[in-house]
């Protein structure tokens, strides 16, 4: 795999090596036809209320890893090493360690070192959950072949709205540092504060924690990465055309979060906390339905509140028109400036509203707007 201009990581033979099989070509899952199955939805939410806190949305991943522990089996999930910030799926076997592949990871990593475990793993009857993106899980069911249909793999897609790579969170991280005049110890994509709620997007903000014990934690509306990575600025080009997007899932169990809830049906308890969407594409998938109620609080749902609120379950990620001009800007001016003058008009729409807002108060605001929109 070798970084191009952008910072994006792309297959490339050695020709010095090659033996000129065609393998990689025929193995790469950009090349091969999957069979796709229709999902079941439903929505959920753990019991737990510290798996709750610990997780993006609901911990139907936790769940799900909870159940195969309990059959003897081991989970791969996507893990950030805490000194060089490089994704990579790792291997773990036991509820202890699921919070080093717990939460968003929002930009490119490696899964395919894991792919020949999961093969031994899978052919001495160990259960193994796999879990990733969906263009992860093709690759694992390429390398596979036949052996993609055991009955001892589960596999678990997040629904994607898209990857960044490390160098754009770099961008951020250093933007954040300069202006705060401290350095970085760590940082989070998806974080649950306390002053905000989970179902308001309060939970999809940047955390960034300091080395003096201090932290800086995004605003939700303001925040340069989600705002970027929203509004599809800097995805890798794939993306945009993405094949595994849809209702219709590669993968036994696809996961989300359900940002669509009616709120009717939830307390505000479960609108802090998160809600996840689940669902069951196989028949493997459909048969553990018990064994996750036995873990979460979990009931059927249209499939048509969800879709309008996760893109992924209809189309790919929407071509920015700024995208090749922020990469451009990036390597000039930095990421926040170069965000900021990509998305001008979101900005500029935003100081208008704060202001009116201001004026009007927050009531006659929201009677304005609906009066507008016709509601």
């Amino acid at each position: 795999m070798k970084e191009n201009a952008e910072g994006y990581n792309y297959p490339e033979i050695n020709n010095q090596k090659c033996i000129n099989c065609g393998k990689c070509t025929r193995m790469c899952p950009s090349n091969n036809e999957f069979n796709k199955h229709p999902g079941s939805f439903y929505m959920g939410w753990h019991k737990d209320d510290n798996v709750l806190l610990k997780s993006s949305s609901g911990g139907a991943m936790t769940a799900l890893a909870q159940i195969t522990f309990e059959k003897g089996g081991v989970v791969f999930g996507a893990y950030m090493d805490p000194d060089s910030h490089e994704i990579y799926h790792v291997e773990i076997d036991s509820e202890e360690n699921l919070d080093c592949i717990r939460l968003s990871k929002y930009y490119q990593g490696v899964s395919s070192d894991t792919y020949p475990r999961v093969k031994e793993l899978i052919s001495r009857k160990t259960p193994v959950m796999f879990t990733g993106v969906a263009c992860q899980i093709a690759g694992l069911l390429s390398y596979l072949g036949k052996e993609k249909n055991s009955k001892y793999l589960l596999t678990v897609d997040v629904l994607c709205h898209g990857v960044a790579n490390k160098s754009i969170v770099n961008g951020y991280l250093n933007d954040k540092q300069k202006k705060i005049h401290k350095k970085m110890n760590d940082y989070r994509f998806r974080v649950k504060p306390k002053d905000s709620d989970w179902w308001s997007g309060g939970g999809t903000r940047m955390r960034v924690d300091f080395n003096d014990g201090t932290r800086f934690v995004d605003n939700k509306e303001t925040g340069t990465y989600f705002v970027g990575f929203n509004h599809y600025l800097f995805l890798r080009k794939s993306c945009y055309e993405c094949r595994y997007v849809g209702t219709n899932r590669i993968s036994d169990i696809t996961l989300a979060d359900f940002w669509g809830v009616d709120q009717e049906k939830i307390t505000q308890h479960e609108k802090s906390l998160g809600v996840s969407v689940i669902t069951l594409n196989t028949n493997k998938a459909k048969e553990l339905l018990e064994d996750l109620q036995g873990k979460m609080v979990i009931e059927p749902v249209d499939q048509k509140e969800v879709i309008p609120y996760n893109q992924a379950f209809s189309k790919p990620a929407t071509v920015n028109p700024n995208r090749e001009h922020f990469f451009e800007l990036f390597k000039i001016v930095g990421f926040d400036k170069a965000v900021h003058k990509c998305e001008s008009k979101y900005y500029t729409k935003l100081r208008i509203r704060k202001a009116v807002i201001a004026i009007l108060g927050q009531e006659k605001y929201e009677k304005l707007k609906n009066k507008v929109l016709g509601k």
